[in-house]
């Protein structure tokens, strides 16, 4: 496979957005009880954390300097979507528009962010120094 090719940086990426799609377009989805209440927001929360991961890892690609418009790029594409697919569920039947998701949607996408700008200031910084 190619190293900066489309299928390894950026397809999935497009993969995981389609599989979202897919499972916010099926009607009355619900999320496995695991004991308390706040399930379907760590759902939204995990779901769009790694859409924000592979987005912004399609974004930088083997760039080793990452510049704050990168994260900003990022934080503006995964939102727009992010708002996107909750506005796409109000016709579905069972399901709803809710800004409390979009609320955990951008929390997740906003820690993904912040978890990849860490990770990669660490791995950059062991590069430079080795």
């Amino acid at each position: 496979m190619v190293k900066n090719g489309f299928v390894y940086w950026k397809l999935p990426a497009i993969v995981w957005a389609l599989i979202i799609i897919a499972l916010t377009s099926y009607p009355k989805l619900s999320v496995p009880d695991l004991g308390f209440d706040a399930m379907d927001k760590v759902a939204h929360f995990a779901v769009y954390f790694i859409l924000a991961v592979l987005v912004t890892r399609a974004i930088v690609q083997d760039k080793t300097k990452i510049n704050n418009h990168i994260f900003f790029k990022s934080l503006i594409i995964n939102s727009c979507f992010a708002l996107f697919d909750e506005v796409h569920q109000i016709p579905i039947p069972g399901r709803v528009g809710d800004i409390f998701d979009l609320s955990a949607d951008i929390l997740g996408i906003l820690f993904a962010l912040f978890a990849f700008k860490i990770l990669h200031i660490f791995t950059f910084d062991r590069k430079v120094t080795e």
